[in-house]
């Protein structure tokens, strides 16, 4: 076997570094925009990250901000800045400055009036409802250059490649290696801008360890490529060693929906992983900027069952244009997935999201949940089973329909918190179920006015089972002019309802 060494340098144009003056200025305005989560004037110069005591929680309302009892919020500085100083503004426009590290704000656990430094933000007349805005100040520090070297996607012989350094500052040598039987005439370096559009990847499974990747019925038309390869009709078998893409396509003049196809892996400790854009599947060729799903049951049960399948956080899910049961029950029983892909659609269809996670007991967070319209069982059992999970995303819609909610979180034992339930009518079925067996639930805050239980069942059950392990208090916030019955329909025994009004 010949080896053939090829050098180069990284002759990259290197951006000027120059002398940077620390000179403060008005980095980034963070606005609270639902639980945890926040609108940044200017993205990725600071982040905001949240702790509690032991029997703290935190909520959003919207002439409020954050507000709850026992939590703390701190300012940190992204990478590449530095704050010098955080001016916390609360319900009233009154506001504090804090000029040291770190920059915190916080309750206690019997007064919600945010406090800077031990001190009250209202000077202690208990005025202050909550934090409705931060402003972050100080300078901009300038980042390490240098370049990371990469194979193309598509290069033959890819696993007989090697580059040395795989890192590289501006003007360092790098060599690549090649042990294979092929003439090599060149090899170009090549700078890019960025990763890639993941709206322009096409769904991709990535072996992690060697397996079977397995499709059962797959439908006629649907196509696979392996490592950027040529592109073949899609089997029920496909050997993937580790390291292996396997990216995947359909005609959507003849496939509009999946129905019947699952794909799932096998082999002795065979692990993978998924991301791409799953309009690929229904738009060959303009799956880029496909937003519109036309046939019923789209992708029912697409991954169901797939206990080899561990991360979909790179899934592309692009769609705004949403048909009914379009993601009905598809990771149903992945048990090994840790992380769900995004779902950016803000208007929802008949039982679209029914089932989608349900019974994924390794899936430890939930994805945020934009949407502001829904349709009739749109989140039904969506997360029941998923017995890791720990928090949940808002819920920003305050028109509800029957059986939205339907056992969303039923079952989950290790959520300590429910969302902020902001709807003020209830309707048939909607909140059904929502927390039932939830036994660790600490908090629950429903602004809820009317249609409480009153023959419509809105709140049958959804309490039923929950907080029995819960530490410390168990604490429901409403509205004191709410009429709640007592016991698992509406608030159990052993809960002490506090009114968020008074």
């Amino acid at each position: 076997m010949i080896q053939k060494i090829f050098s180069m340098l990284v002759l990259l144009m290197m951006a000027a570094t120059g002398a940077w003056a620390q000179t403060e200025t008005l980095l980034t305005t963070i606005t609270p925009t639902a639980k945890e989560q926040a609108s940044y004037s200017t993205a990725n110069v600071a982040t905001v990250s949240f702790s509690y005591t032991a029997d703290g929680s935190s909520a959003y309302l919207a002439n409020w901000g954050w507000w709850g009892y026992g939590w703390s919020a701190t300012v940190n500085a992204a990478e590449g800045y530095t704050i010098t100083k955080c001016i916390f503004y609360d319900d009233a426009d009154r506001k504090a400055t804090d000029s040291e590290a770190p920059f915190v704000v916080e309750t206690t656990d019997g007064d919600k009036t945010p406090r800077i430094n031990g001190t009250p933000i209202d000077g202690g007349n208990m005025w202050s409802k909550g934090i409705k805005k931060i402003e972050v100040y100080g300078y901009v520090t300038p980042a390490a250059t240098g370049y990371s070297i990469t194979l193309a996607e598509g290069t033959e012989d890819f696993d007989k490649w090697t580059i040395s350094p795989a890192k590289a500052a501006e003007g360092s040598p790098v060599t690549v290696t090649y042990s294979g039987e092929k003439k090599v005439k060149s090899v170009t370096a090549v700078k890019k801008g960025g990763a890639p559009d993941p709206q322009a990847v096409p769904l991709t499974i990535e072996a992690i360890t060697p397996g079977i990747i397995s499709i059962s019925k797959p439908k006629e038309g649907m196509q696979y490529s392996l490592n950027g390869g040529a592109k073949t009709a899609a089997t029920t078998s496909i050997d993937v060693a580790a390291g292996d893409k396997v990216q995947f396509y359909g005609n959507g003049t003849s496939i509009t929906k999946y129905q019947g196809t699952i794909i799932t892996g096998s082999g002795n400790g065979f692990t993978c992983k998924v991301y791409g854009n799953i309009m690929s599947l229904v738009d060959e060729t303009g799956f880029a900027t496909a937003t519109t799903l036309s046939g019923n049951y789209t992708f029912y049960r697409l991954f169901y069952g797939n206990s080899t399948l561990t991360d979909a956080s790179g899934l592309q899910l692009p769609a705004t244009e949403l048909a009914p049961d379009c993601y009905d029950q598809m990771f149903m029983n992945c048990t090994a997935l840790t992380a769900a892909p995004a779902l950016p659609a803000t208007t929802l269809v008949e039982k679209c999201y029914y089932r989608m996670f349900y019974n994924c007991t390794a899936l430890t967070a939930a994805p945020e949940l934009p949407a502001t319209k829904l349709a009739a069982e749109c989140y039904n059992q969506m997360f029941r089973l998923c017995t890791s999970l720990t928090a949940t995303p808002e819920l920003p819609a305050t028109t509800l329909v029957e059986y939205c909610y339907y056992q969303m979180f039923s079952s989950c034992t290790a959520l300590t918190t429910a969302p902020v339930l902001t709807a003020t009518t209830l309707v048939d079925h909607c909140y059904y179920g929502m927390f039932d067996g939830c036994s660790k639930l600490a908090t629950v805050t429903c602004l809820a006015e009317s249609g409480i239980n009153t023959n419509n069942n809105s709140t049958t059950s959804w309490l039923n089972n929950a907080g029995g392990q819960a530490q410390g208090t168990k604490i429901f916030y409403a509205v004191s002019s709410a009429d709640w019955p007592t016991g698992n329909n509406g608030i159990p025994a052993g809960w002490t309802r506090v009114n968020v009004d008074n």
